[in-house]
């Protein structure tokens, strides 16, 4: 889903801070800081309730918009305002895990299609938050901040 249709449907009073360009610039989704990644994301249920769980899906794609399959993508929000965050602890859902292997080895998680969803997220107060993304891929680790009014 794009950034702008996402934008249209959340009814966001304002456009996130990165989003710079025609509607066709955030087709391929929000750079990250440093640019090594791209992001676009959407909540579940659609807009973001107020005083309400829902959940952040983010697709990650690399800077050329290819989709990261194996990564972190760590999703929390602030008011900045009045200096405070949500009142749950969001967890990041595994994505599609492999069991260990026999000799040992470690369980293997990937995100078919670069999707991460991160569930538990609630913004209790109306008003101005800010959505911060940590990301975590082959390239490095980033972030993204969306500012996002309730």
């Amino acid at each position: 889903m794009s950034l702008h249709l996402l934008a249209v449907m959340l009814g966001c009073g304002e456009a996130p801070s990165e989003a710079v360009g025609t509607p066709a610039a955030v087709e391929v989704g929000l750079p990250t800081r440093a640019g090594l990644y791209r992001l676009q994301w959407s909540s579940d249920p659609s807009p973001v309730p107020f005083n309400t769980l829902f959940a952040v899906k983010t697709v990650l794609l690399s800077a050329s918009g290819a989709p990261v399959q194996a990564g972190t993508v760590v999703v929390d929000a602030r008011m900045p305002q009045h200096g405070h965050g949500m009142p749950t602890h969001p967890v990041a859902e595994p994505g599609v895990c492999t069991p260990p292997a026999a000799d040992g080895g470690a369980e293997v998680c990937t995100h078919p299609d670069g999707v991460y969803t991160m569930s538990g997220m609630k913004m209790h107060m109306q008003g101005e938050w800010v959505i911060h993304f940590d990301v975590t891929g082959p390239a490095g680790n980033d972030s993204l901040d969306v500012h996002y009014t309730l």
